[in-house]
């Protein structure tokens, strides 16, 4: 620690919450079965942070449950965000428990987000202290300043003025216009509508601020950039406003309060002993030797291609090495190999270096662990060299062994079971590729005492090259449907806010949850459904309600349905197309979802919604190049299948087999009326039911989806189960034999653990029944089409290689193919799609050919 200064620590209890939440797998429970990892993680980074920087003041802020003022400015704020795992509900009051034990002041505000209470604390004493924030919040960065750093306690790193600027590329006080400009997705903030950070960095750096970029925006060179400026004045005002941190919330905490002292023994160690934290208990009672000092091991660094022949030689000799790329924020600088932890090596970046390197990537004898085979697929591509021979991805690894977690980084995977805390993983060569060796030998270990090595190896790992392929080759969009649409959804965004403003009778923000309220209440007389803390609500379910007794309601819910999709996927969409092959290459995520189910980003093309002719026509803009078309092949109602085969219910089997409609036959039973008399929206209701009743929804929830009465949905449950019985017994065994074994699999071996089934709070482990029935129906939905993809690929590349697979969309793939090749890739697909496993009912894959994908949809 350095500094004359008093040093004062502010900790983001909720972003360090998450981050332990996320990094230490949900097995960590208490005698009652509690998850207890988010607490054990947090107790932790505090035990640390006070330890390694012994502040002279501390306090924990955190966000109270509830809308804060940001959300009455902006409804949609945050609205993206998922909710609070129902695992780390019960964990928050024990870690404030924590925290107090501790004697550091719990501050939390009704209304207020953490980051207002920090910013409040660095104004009230800024001239008093140094202070230090520890948080992964973004949005903190712009309380920088000479007497205010950000803390990365896992580096040992501070970032002052300077590192926050070249983090981001604008001074620390002008962060809330980048937002502004920007937006923000992790907080929903829109920011203007077709401005990118980089575009917006380039504004701030040549104007300033937001006012000083519209006070000179005559200025601006690009005609383009002035529209847009000009179309999103209010949104970006607003989207500052809701970027900017608030420094004068009102709560009585003083310096002298945050003054640092012992624990309190007496409340920490019964706590301690209650949630079963023996090792935490034996370091408060025992003062530990000091452990040696870790000698220092410098990454070697090539210079020139005769030392790099020499190392070549050396990691063909050692037959196994470690092997991942070394990036910043431009890109990859180098590769970090190591075949011995006692010399790592670096090689910067470069084609010949590469084509140094390309007899032994190539060569599948000799094994390369890494920690993301994925980028490094890519990565070597772009040389012309396919690596090959790889053999344990950490990520994919540890996401196999626990698919709970959602941070399977190497710096999490280090600190987790390594316990290497002291080092930021990704700035330090050396510890990168000493750390995937030694991850090695403990995740091989796991996989194999598991159970896990062949879905790993058949499965994951084969998919990793597979995604790597469809990221390069990427998807074309015609950006003129797009910018098309873009203006008319600005036009009827116009036209519809003058359609309000007529039927309300008067100008008001119609994003502003509070003002809405004041008109729809008092104005126009509407009877409030229902309340929160802050006001009469005013979200998209009151809306519904209401939109029968006024016009204003149902307007304001196509205003904002427009607004959505013009704002998330147009103009994003736009901003991502590669101007160089007119592409979008999204990034598909392999390890993010518990099921194996993939996800994508820059965009998300899995969640384009279908229902509105908006929606469509954005699907219409992702085309085929000429002479070519996309191939669509979808599972047809393959998680139904799954049950079918599961559970062995004869009369889910028949309609399968009887190739039936399943939904008109649930409907039939169900509703008591003949197949030949099914209605369309009968069937629709059946369809809710088939998929609703499999993954745990009660009459209530069903009751809100088919829009009946909670009796009315008790009794189409009762209908069901009564034909499907073989079903509700599938469902019952195999919440007990999760409770008995700890875990879950799918048919290809997937194991997922749900220690939330043994909860004592009831709504955690109702939880973990929905998992317990998922995750085997979901993950072998999400298993097969992994299975299908891979040989697939293999065959495509083995023929003209014209023919590629573009975009996965949960049970659908997109091929794009020359007109030639359509129909001997339909059959190629199909024919692997229904073989990628016998199940006791047939396997159904449809088939559409179209010039764009909104006519294969």
């Amino acid at each position: 620690m350095t500094g004359k200064r008093p040093t004062l620590i502010i900790i983001d209890g909720s972003s360090v919450i998450y981050r332990a939440f996320h990094a230490i797998p949900l097995t960590i429970t208490n005698q009652s079965g509690m998850p207890t990892n988010a607490i054990y993680g947090f107790t932790q980074t505090l035990k640390k942070i006070i330890a390694d920087w012994r502040p002279d003041y501390i306090g924990v802020a955190f966000d109270m449950k509830g809308p804060s003022f940001r959300q009455e400015l902006f409804t949609e704020y945050k609205a993206t965000r998922p909710p609070m795992p129902d695992a780390l509900q019960p964990q928050i009051p024990f870690i404030k428990r924590i925290v107090a034990a501790y004697g550091i002041p719990v501050m939390e505000k009704a209304g207020y987000e953490a980051d207002d209470i920090i910013a409040t604390l660095v104004k009230r004493f800024g001239n008093e202290v140094k202070a230090m924030i520890v948080t992964g919040d973004k949005d903190m960065y712009q309380l920088v300043d000479e007497n205010v750093v950000i803390l990365d306690y896992a580096a040992n790193k501070e970032y002052g003025r300077a590192e926050a600027e070249a983090k981001f590329g604008v001074p620390p006080g002008l962060l809330k216009d980048l937002l502004g400009l920007a937006g923000d997705s992790s907080d929903n903030i829109p920011g203007v509508a077709g401005i990118g950070p980089k575009t917006a960095v380039k504004l701030i750096q040549e104007f300033g601020s937001i006012e000083e970029i519209y006070a000179n925006i005559e200025k601006v060179s690009s005609e383009k950039l002035r529209e847009k400026l000009h179309a999103n004045k209010a949104q970006a005002e607003m989207s500052k406003e809701l970027a900017t941190l608030h420094p004068d919330v009102d709560f009585p905490t003083t310096l002298y309060d945050l003054t640092s002292t012992a624990p309190d023994t007496d409340r920490l160690i019964p706590l301690l002993q209650e949630l079963g934290f023996k090792k935490l208990l034996a370091e408060l009672t025992t003062v530990a030797a000091a452990p040696a000092k870790e000698p220092a091991i410098i990454a070697e660094v090539i210079t020139n291609l005769s030392n790099l022949a020499a190392e070549t030689e050396r990691l063909k000799a050692a037959g196994r090495f470690a092997l991942t790329l070394i990036t910043d924020a431009g890109g990859a600088t180098g590769l970090a190999v190591c075949a011995d932890i006692e010399r790592p090596v670096f090689i910067p970046d470069g084609k010949e270096a590469v084509q140094e390197l390309k007899g032994i990537l190539e060569d599948d004898t000799i094994i390369k662990d890494t920690d993301d085979s994925k980028a490094l697929y890519v990565f070597f591509k772009g040389f012309g060299v396919k690596l090959s021979g790889v053999g344990i991805d950490t990520s994919l690894a540890s996401y196999i062994i626990n698919p709970s977690g959602s941070d399977h980084s190497l710096s999490a995977l280090s600190a987790q079971i390594l316990n290497d805390t002291a080092q930021d993983i990704h700035q330090s060569i050396h510890k990168k590729a000493i750390n995937i060796k030694l991850l090695t030998e403990i995740l091989t270990k796991t996989l194999d005492n598991d159970g896990l090595s062949g879905i790993y190896k058949n499965l994951e790992l084969p998919t990793s090259e597979v995604l790597a392929d469809m990221e390069l080759a990427g998807i074309m969009v015609d950006g003129s449907i797009l910018t098309e649409l873009s203006k008319e959804m600005e036009h009827d965004l116009s036209v519809m806010e003058a359609s309000i403003y007529k039927a309300a009778g008067a100008e008001f923000n119609i994003n502003s949850p509070k003002q809405l309220s004041e008109v729809l209440f008092e104005r126009l007389g509407l009877k409030p459904v229902k309340k929160t803390k802050s006001g009469f609500s005013t979200d998209e379910e009151v809306l519904r309600q209401l939109s029968d007794k006024h016009e204003v309601p149902a307007l304001i819910l196509s205003f904002r349905q427009v607004s959505k999709l013009k704002s998330t996927y147009v103009d994003a969409i736009l901003e991502l197309i590669d101007p160089s092959d007119g592409r979008v290459h999204t990034s598909f995520n392999q390890t993010v979802t518990s099921t194996g189910r993939l996800s994508s980003s820059r965009p998300n093309l899995q969640n384009i919604p279908t229902r509105s002719a908006s929606a469509l026509r954005i699907r219409e803009a992702f085309v085929a190049p000429k002479g070519s078309v996309f191939v669509s092949a979808d599972y047809s109602q393959i998680e139904l299948r799954i049950v079918a085969h599961l559970s062995q219910d004869p009369a889910l089997m028949a309609a399968f087999i009887k190739d039936e409609d399943v939904h008109t036959a649930t409907a039939s039973e169900v509703f008591g009326v003949l197949p030949g008399l099914v209605t369309p929206e009968l069937r629709r209701r059946a369809k809710a039911i088939n998929f609703g009743i499999i993954y745990g929804m009660g009459a209530y929830g069903l009751s809100s989806e088919l829009g009946c009465s909670v009796k009315e949905a008790e009794s189409y449950i009762a209908g069901y189960f009564a034909h499907y019985k073989a079903v509700k017994a599938f469902i019952d065994r195999t919440i007990e034999e999760t409770k008995v074994n700890g875990y879950t699999t799918t048919l290809f071996g997937r194991r997922r653990y749900i220690p939330e089934l043994k909860s004592p709070v009831e709504a955690v482990a109702r939880f973990g029944s929905r998992m317990a029935v998922n995750t085997p129906i979901q993950g072998a939905a999400a298993d097969m089409i992994k299975a299908a993809m891979i040989p697939i690929h293999k065959r495509l590349a083995e023929g003209t290689g014209r023919s590629r697979m573009l975009l996965q969309i949960h049970d659908e793939l997109i091929i794009e193919t020359p007109v030639e090749e359509a129909a001997s890739v339909a059959e190629l697909v199909k024919d692997e799609m229904e073989g990628a496993i016998k199940l006791l009912v047939p396997i159904k894959v449809n088939i559409k050919q179209g010039a764009n994908w909104r006519v294969v949809e």
